[in-house]
């Protein structure tokens, strides 16, 4: 006799065998479509900067402008929120296709080379040909003449007299900034005073006549304590 499968068996034999044949995608799909279009890139070697009035007076930075993804185009730099008499080279590479490198170079440009001290936010601001901006912010920091320059010289002799030992003390003159003066110039009693300029911790004595002698010199300060200064073509004076 012979026996039929009830259509309902069939049915499932059916789904299995389909099953079984379908294969399962496991591959995720890690791709992020650009955004509008719009490039996406980061500026990288931002770094605070620190002055030091009179000793130093620049600082570099060298930039790198990375491409990330997205569109490709024109990224410009450009510098907000500089203080007065700081100011940049301007002939940096500030614009370029990403990736480029550009080297930023700051400068104080006071006469002296004492710009006013403080903490200043200084922007590194990254516009796009088509308008988009990323700003980069960092500290410029100038500090005023170092303490330690000033005080007491308990060892100062002049190198074309074996015989002159003495002290000296300086002081900062109380109306100009960049001047300082010498209580005992040279071992002579009288207070002569400097002027200071950068950026190397520079100092000028002007011709100064005290007592009927005529006092000069020019040569640098050292930090943290000590100054040479040239009196004459064959004589100079070591402060320590």
């Amino acid at each position: 006799m012979k026996t039929s499968i009830p259509a309902y068996l069939l049915l499932v034999v059916a789904i299995v065998a389909i099953s079984a044949c379908t294969k399962t995608n496991t591959t995720t799909n890690n791709y992020i479509p650009p955004t509008n279009g719009q490039p996406e890139f980061a500026v990288y070697g931002i770094t605070d900067q620190t002055f030091v009035n009179y000793f130093t007076a620049n600082g570099i930075m060298d930039l790198t402008v990375k491409y990330l993804d997205s569109a490709q185009e024109r990224v410009t730099l450009s510098i907000a929120g500089l203080p007065g008499d700081v100011t940049i080279d301007t002939t940096w590479i500030h614009s370029g296709i990403p990736t480029y490198s550009t080297q930023l170079s700051i400068y104080d440009t006071a006469s002296t080379g004492a710009a006013m001290p403080g903490t200043y936010p200084v922007t590194v601001v990254a516009t796009t040909a088509s308008g988009k901006t990323k700003e980069y912010t960092f500290n410029l920091t100038i500090k005023p003449l170092p303490s330690s320059v000033l005080g007491k010289y308990n060892n100062c002799y002049a190198y074309c007299d074996s015989t002159l030992h003495y002290t000296d003390s300086l002081y900062v003159d109380a109306t100009v900034t960049n001047k300082i003066w010498f209580v005992n110039y040279a071992g002579s009693g009288h207070a002569v005073y400097g002027l200071l300029s950068g950026p190397y911790g520079s100092i000028t004595v002007p011709a100064q006549t005290i007592g009927g002698t005529t006092y000069t010199g020019s040569g640098n300060i050292s930090l943290p304590h000590s100054i040479n200064i040239s009196i004459s073509g064959s004589c100079a004076l070591n402060m320590f």
